[in-house]
């Protein structure tokens, strides 16, 4: 089994495609990589990677497909192989995992947090709490 890790802030749909009729290309197979990173849940968890299960068949298509080659080259998702026994899905991914895999922390659409106002050297908004 194989993991792909990513930092993205939404699920990915990678799709592939087949020839049709008349030159036509029809959808052959979608393969959607977890996102969800830097964004909270419903129990205000907010995880810093999502880990996704793909087979081997899978990750043959995905290296073929050009957008999954770019988030790949800019380090929002990387290829984890599993061994034996090892579960990785449902544990907490920490910051020494992304740095030990050399991705990017957060992408453009993750929402600001008072650490980003603080980072861009700016004041961070006040908010009303009802």
């Amino acid at each position: 089994m194989i993991q792909i890790l990513s930092t993205l802030s939404n699920d990915q749909n990678y799709t592939t495609y087949k020839k049709g009729l008349n030159g036509t290309y029809i959808v052959d197979k979608v393969i959607t990589i977890k996102g969800k990173a830097n964004i909270s849940n419903k129990n205000l968890i907010t995880p810093k990677g999502v880990l996704t299960s793909i087979n081997d068949e899978d990750l043959v298509l995905l290296e073929k497909n050009s957008s999954f080659q770019t988030h790949k080259s800019n380090k929002f998702i990387t290829v984890l192989q599993k061994n034996e026994g090892e579960n990785l899905i449902g544990r907490e991914i920490t910051d020494k995992e992304i740095k030990n895999n050399e991705l990017e922390g957060k992408d453009q659409s993750s929402p600001n947090t008072p650490d980003t106002y603080k980072k861009q050297g700016k004041k961070v908004p006040k908010t009303k709490l009802k």
